[in-house]
């Protein structure tokens, strides 16, 4: 992995877990919602599920076959 790959990731952490710990000084319920990240989690996979549906869709309406 390169250095740039492993200080973006550091860096994108770092930034979760201040925005994670700002939240929680204001609302506590907010933050273990976020912090737990299954709600993050379970949107991101019914996006994918969404945005793959609509690609093939898409695909079979422009008669594009794979």
């Amino acid at each position: 992995m390169s250095a740039l790959f492993l200080t973006t990731k550091a860096v994108l952490s770092g930034g979760i877990i201040v925005a994670v710990s700002e939240l929680a000084k204001r609302n506590n319920t907010a933050a273990s919602i976020v912090h737990s990240f299954w709600p993050a989690l379970t949107a991101g996979v019914a996006l994918t599920v969404a945005l793959y549906f609509v690609t093939m869709r898409l695909l079979k309406v422009t008669d594009v076959n794979l």
